[in-house]
């Protein structure tokens, strides 16, 4: 990331909370439709944390934004561009693992039910062995 970059311990925060949250080992044992909520979620994460920077024309940033909101950690400035590229990236990194987990999910699920049809299959070609031993 460039040395520009005033949100850095923000972003920084923010991006572990996100990646340990929405980790691909932890979602592969979710639920199809949890995953599917996961993705809107992650959407609303953030817009949310975009919406805590202020805007490019906003005059309350760094040290004003400091003093006028009476809290001297609040030195939040607007978000560089590449702030905001790093942004992309690490939503785009996080839904690459949101798809990774679907696709296991439904790779677990076919899995399962070529197992339940095979155990289908195997029944019906017993009882229909059992009903022709049975017929002269």
């Amino acid at each position: 990331m460039a040395i520009n970059s005033p949100n850095k311990e923000r972003i920084d925060a923010f991006e572990e909370r996100v990646l340990e949250r929405f980790n691909h080992e932890r979602m592969e044992e979710w639920p199809l439709e949890r995953l599917h909520e996961a993705r809107h979620l992650l959407e609303f994460e953030f817009m949310l944390f975009k919406n805590t920077f202020p805007s490019n024309e906003s005059v309350l940033q760094g040290d004003m934004r400091a003093y006028v909101m009476d809290n001297p950690n609040d030195k939040r400035e607007a978000l560089t561009n590449d702030e905001q590229l790093r942004l992309r990236h690490i939503k785009r990194t996080v839904l690459g693992e949101l798809n990774r987990a679907e696709g296991k999910r439904k790779d677990d699920l076919r899995e399962h039910r070529l197992k339940v049809y095979n155990i289908a299959a195997d029944f019906i070609s017993a009882v229909g062995k059992a009903i022709r031993s049975l017929l002269p």
